[in-house]
Parts: structure tokens; sequence; C-alpha cells
């Protein structure tokens, strides 16, 4: 099971990301909800890190989203897997804008779990 320490450390190291522009309480939640989607810690532990190193190369402009459309027009769509396996699918979502100096994210967490993260930031996030 993930502990408050895993909690916290996930929270730091996010965070910690160069360029990277987060509302606080979105951040602590999306975190909560990825330690309900990977309750094993090396599982969530993974998926934090591969979070990290997403948020990172898109910050810096390494790497780009698809553009999403509808009620999330001018968000992007990145899609990362929580572990780095081969052959397997992406299973996470960073939703996030470019900024000058970097990314502001809407959320981040798992596709599918607990539910669908498109439903989840339309029905919980008006603002990032």
């Amino acid at each position: 099971m993930t502990t408050q320490q895993d909690i916290i450390q996930a929270v730091m190291a996010i965070s910690r990301v160069k360029g990277l522009s987060m509302n606080p309480t979105a951040l602590l939640e999306d975190v909560l909800v990825l330690a309900r989607s990977w309750n094993e810690p090396e599982e969530f532990r993974s998926a934090v890190e591969q979070t990290v190193r997403a948020m990172m190369r898109l910050s810096t402009g390494r790497v780009t989203g698809t553009s999403l459309i509808y009620s999330s027009a001018g968000w992007n769509s990145y899609h990362y897997q929580h572990a780095r396996i081969r052959g397997a699918k992406a299973d996470m979502r960073i939703v996030y804008r470019r900024t000058e100096d970097g990314i502001l994210v809407k959320g981040f967490g798992n596709r599918h779990l607990p539910q669908d993260i498109y439903q989840r930031l339309r029905s919980t996030r008006t603002e990032a």
C-alpha cells in the first residue's frame, strides 16, 4: 500500500519540475488519484517517475501532445506509459498548455482508472 511519505515525495518530485506550473490543490488531488490507480508501492513510484520524466520533456519542448477539441479546446494531451514496458499501451495522460517558459498542467493520471481522466478534469477543474 502506498504510504503518506510516498504521497509527499511524489508531490515534491512533480512540483520540482522546471517550467511546470500547476494548481497546488490539483497536483495533490492528482497524486492521490494516482495512488488509488496504482496502489502497489512499486507501481505508484514508477508512475510518478514516468510522470516527472514526461513533464520534464514537455516543459522543455522535447515532446508534444495532441490538441484536444470541444470543451477542452486550447488544451493538449500527452500520452505515456506508467512503466517503461516495450509494446505496452500508453495508459497515462497529462492535460496541459504551453506557456512562455514551460507548461501549465490542468491534470494528469491514468487514462481510465479510477475514471476517465478527461471526464474527471471536465467535472472538477474549470480553471487550471
